[in-house]
């Protein structure tokens, strides 16, 4: 058994939900459903959020770019990232604040009709000082495409509800 093996046969991945402080370990892993970029959702990040480059609003100018084609802006993708792991449950109504993003690698552009999930691996976790009943959770989150290339990686620590606190 090689070491991909061996960590896949260590994999916990979770489907019940919420999960506490307390529930994370080691083997812990959430996975998202997939969801579809579409042009739509560029054209209206854009518009939003001031992203007014041409390689995110001229098909033309993309296509000439290094790119060679339109391409989704990185916070977009962090974004849509972060709204697919609140999707699978695993921090709804135990997410008690976001405290920051480490360590994010983008090594490929997410495209329009790009199909992308987010796989969350459990990192470490310690109590809070700061807030009893809560700990603060890291997970290594890694954004697949539908090739199953990894399009964005980054770290997240967020303070997680502990049960003791939901009593």
């Amino acid at each position: 058994m090689g070491f991909s093996e061996a960590k896949d046969a260590l994999m916990t991945l979770r489907t019940e939900f919420p999960l506490y402080f307390e529930d994370y370990d080691l083997r812990t892993t959430v996975q998202s459903a997939a969801r579809v970029v579409t042009e739509a959702d560029l054209d209206q990040y854009v518009r939003f959020a001031g992203f007014d480059e041409d390689v995110f609003v001229s098909e033309a100018a993309a296509n000439a770019s290094l790119y060679r084609g339109r391409i989704i802006p990185g916070s977009l993708t962090f974004a849509l990232a972060e709204g697919l792991l609140v999707g699978t449950g695993a921090i709804r109504g135990v997410g008690l604040a976001f405290l920051g993003v480490d360590a994010m690698r983008i090594p490929r552009p997410v495209r329009p009709g790009d199909t992308i999930r987010v796989m969350a691996e459990f990192r470490n976790k310690r109590k809070s000082r700061k807030n009893p009943g809560a700990g603060i959770v890291t997970t290594h989150n890694r954004v697949l495409n539908q090739g199953e290339e990894t399009v964005m990686e980054f770290d997240v620590a967020r303070l997680i509800s502990s049960r003791a606190q939901a009593s």
